[in-house]
């Protein structure tokens, strides 16, 4: 009889084992489906803080400031988690490390450091992308940035306009020993090839 409890007692501690095991690996090899289902269908990890983000998400390209059209000037901001945290003063890509500095606690933010001649509506870029300015994206699609008396309205950075950055930097430029004459005003900045990820990228 004694035999009898301890064959049952060990089979009672199988079948609760048994049932611990599946409770374990039923999910290990569910998301291990998921994972393989997502990378068949070309989903890449580092995208997936977009899907718990918001519309504001992206790169975007400077239409105008203040009313001002400023679409050729190349200045771009990048949104991630509804704040303003990389992009192209025109001249300079910049970013932020995620960091903060202890002294004043602001983020601590990183620059390309090209020379460049004053740019028209630089400030007010600087304003609305290094402020803590509302964003809201509209039923257009564009973006609207405002901090007090400054705003500004962008369109979402397209592969188009990548191939049109890769095209003009393929494209030759004049020979060295026929200089442009000295009145002809200075071309426009142009924005990395990779707006802002060639530079900064973030996840």
């Amino acid at each position: 009889m004694e035999g009898v409890k301890r064959l049952a007692s060990r089979s009672g501690r199988g079948g609760a084992f048994e049932v611990w095991t599946v409770r374990l690996l039923l999910p290990a090899l569910v998301l291990a489906l998921l994972a393989t289902v997502a990378a068949v269908a070309g989903f890449r990890y580092e995208e997936l803080p977009a899907l718990f983000d918001g519309p504001e998400r992206g790169t975007w390209l400077a239409l105008s400031l203040n009313g001002e059209d400023v679409a050729a000037r190349g200045f771009l901001v990048r949104v991630e988690g509804g704040d303003v945290v990389a992009g192209h003063d025109g001249c300079n890509a910049w970013g932020r490390t995620g960091e903060t500095d202890p002294a004043s606690g602001r983020p601590i933010t990183t620059t390309t450091l090209v020379a460049c001649d004053p740019i028209p509506y630089q400030q007010a870029y600087r304003r609305l992308a290094f402020g803590d300015a509302a964003m809201q994206v509209g039923a257009d699609g564009r973006l609207a940035l405002r901090i007090g008396d400054t705003a500004g309205t962008f369109r979402r950075w397209t592969g188009d306009d990548t191939e049109t950055q890769r095209d003009r930097a393929e494209r030759p430029g004049p020979a060295r020993s026929a200089p442009p004459p000295p009145s002809a005003p200075p071309p426009a900045p142009s924005p990395p090839l990779d707006p802002v990820a060639a530079n900064f990228p973030t996840g």
